[in-house]
């Protein structure tokens, strides 16, 4: 791919609805982004507005916040199921 290096950053930040939004070597900057996109999803701001914000390190997830969108999509198929 143009434009990346070939070693990959060692965290990434992913948000659902948008992908990765961030990717580095520092795992302070890595929470500092990760809080950040947690926040606009709590505060339903721009395209992060309700989604799940995951922290990886190494390709592996560290810490996930869960955003209300797949929260209400549980709900719904736990209703649909209720009432068949």
């Amino acid at each position: 791919m143009a434009g990346r290096s070939k070693n990959p950053a060692t965290y990434q930040v992913v948000v659902s609805n948008c992908g990765l939004v961030h990717e580095c070597e520092e795992p302070s900057e890595a929470r500092y982004f990760f809080e950040c996109y947690r926040e606009y999803s709590r505060a339903n701001y721009g395209r992060a507005a309700g989604e799940s914000v995951t922290l990886l390190a190494y390709g592996e997830p560290i810490q996930e916040f869960v955003g209300y969108f797949e929260t209400l999509d549980a709900d719904e198929e736990e209703q649909d199921h209720a009432s068949n």
